[in-house]
């Protein structure tokens, strides 16, 4: 024999639900009754029925109260246990009346704790009843958060559907009101910045704030932009209240509220990130690049970012900490910070001439400069040794070439192309240019080998 926890172990992993409900004398007010008038109201299948625990002495047993979704009213009694001689028979069929003249004829046992009647449901069946009925509003919400919910309302299907519409949107409403009825972040920089930081001063302006924020919550605080609000969150209140603080703050529409939870998923739901990277995007195109600028800076200022892409109009692939560091020995100008840059990036092409040794023509350096550079996001700490180490591994691809008997001129920016593909290895990037396999390993590699290697370049390897 059983015992019904093991019974709710085994049903469980069939996708039921055998629900513990306390015995209640009257069948009006148990729970019991409020699952069949629940199922009644949305026709749906998902309530089987009841499981019945009879611990009666001397007729310890299990049997179920079926109801029969085909016919309304229906229910058939499924009980093994056979009938006394004279009894009528166990099994029959019921209608809904005779089930709670049933249960009100068992009133003692239950009062006894004798006997248990347990509610039984197909999950699945509950959570599309759930889904379906939000979605007759309009709404979206997946089976898995219909499933949470029907666990935290008891698996009544109608206490969960009022819990999701109505409950749900009067939460996000109060959490609305405490996330947003009080100074943003920059509210209070600029409110105390205006008097010198003096708090006592600012005070009547920060009253101002709170109380024009109440209103626009109190304005705006439409059963609809809630729920809405509340289906691109997963349905939890105080996600959908961040959201709506964020739509608040930026002014935007209703329909907007799609791109605004993109940026608080950015921002790790951080109102006033999530608006600095709404400002940010038309400056970057994608919400993504000015979610990762932002965090670069350290600060997620957009006045801050703003400069840096200043800085990257006239060099486009140098990194956010050297335009920062830049911007700051410059006094934050984008345009003494670029010249900054020139005059570096002039240095960098002076190193690669003076490691020239006769293999690379005039202009070489400014490209060879230009992808240390690049390659090294203008990291002055790795740039200069980059710049040497690929000025010489050029030089020794086109010795490669030439000693393999091949006229034929290479243009820097290929032999730079094929350095890159061959991992900067100047025999594997000659034998991509030239079509076939180089060896350099022949009369004169010693001497060429000691030549480099007096110069501090590459091995050809």
């Amino acid at each position: 024999f059983f015992d019904v926890e093991a019974l709710k172990i085994a049903a469980g992993k069939n996708d039921l639900e055998i629900v513990d409900v306390e015995p209640v004398l009257d069948y009006r007010k148990s729970r019991c009754f409020a699952f069949a008038e629940s199922a009644n109201a949305s026709g749906g299948s998902w309530f089987l029925g009841f499981l019945v625990y009879d611990r009666r002495p001397g007729q310890m047993h299990y049997y179920a109260l079926r109801r029969d979704e085909r016919y309304p009213g229906v229910w058939l009694k499924l009980d093994s246990q056979l009938a006394a001689q004279g009894e009528e028979h166990r099994n029959r069929r019921l209608r809904e009346e005779d089930v709670w003249r049933l249960y009100e004829a068992s009133r003692q046992e239950f009062h006894a704790w004798l006997l248990r009647w347990y509610p039984v449901l197909y999950r699945p069946g509950a959570a599309k009843e759930v889904c379906k009925a939000v979605a007759a509003e309009g709404f979206e919400v997946s089976e898995e958060r219909s499933l949470r919910a029907l666990r935290e309302c008891g698996w009544i299907v109608r206490n969960t559907i009022e819990h999701m519409l109505v409950a749900l949107p009067e939460a996000t409403s109060r959490e609305l009101l405490v996330k947003f009825a009080r100074p943003s972040e920059a509210d209070m920089r600029s409110l105390l910045e205006a008097v010198a930081w003096n708090a006592v001063a600012a005070q009547s302006r920060i009253d101002e704030v709170v109380r024009r924020r109440i209103a626009l919550v109190q304005n705006d605080n439409a059963s609809m932009s809630l729920k809405k609000a509340l289906s691109f969150c997963s349905w939890e209140p105080r996600r959908a209240a961040t959201l709506l603080a964020l739509q608040l703050q930026t002014g935007s529409t209703v329909e907007a509220l799609h791109e605004l939870c993109q940026a608080l998923q950015l921002a790790r739901d951080d109102v006033d990130r999530a608006e600095a990277i709404l400002q940010l995007k038309p400056s970057v195109g994608d919400m993504t690049e000015a979610a990762k600028l932002l965090e670069q800076t350290g600060t997620w200022s957009v006045t801050v970012a703003q400069r840096v892409l200043r800085v990257r109009q006239r060099f486009p692939r140098v990194g956010t900490s050297v335009a920062l560091e830049v911007l700051r020995r410059n006094d934050d100008d984008p345009h003494a910070s670029c010249e900054m840059l020139a005059n570096y990036e002039k240095q960098v092409q002076k190193a690669v001439a003076q490691a020239a040794s006769g293999n690379l023509l005039a202009g070489d350096e400014v490209a060879i400069a230009e992808a240390a550079l690049n390659a090294a996001d203008w990291d002055p700490n790795v740039a200069f040794v980059s710049a040497k180490t690929l000025a010489d591994s050029a030089q020794n691809t086109r010795f490669l070439i030439r000693y393999h008997g091949i006229q034929q001129f290479y243009p820097i920016e290929a032999v730079l192309a094929a350095l890159t593909a061959a991992d900067c290895r100047p025999q594997l990037a000659a034998s991509h240019l030239v079509g076939e396999p180089v060896d350099y390993r022949s009369g004169w590699s010693q001497h060429r080998l000691t030549r480099t290697s007096a110069l501090g370049g590459a091995h050809p390897e």
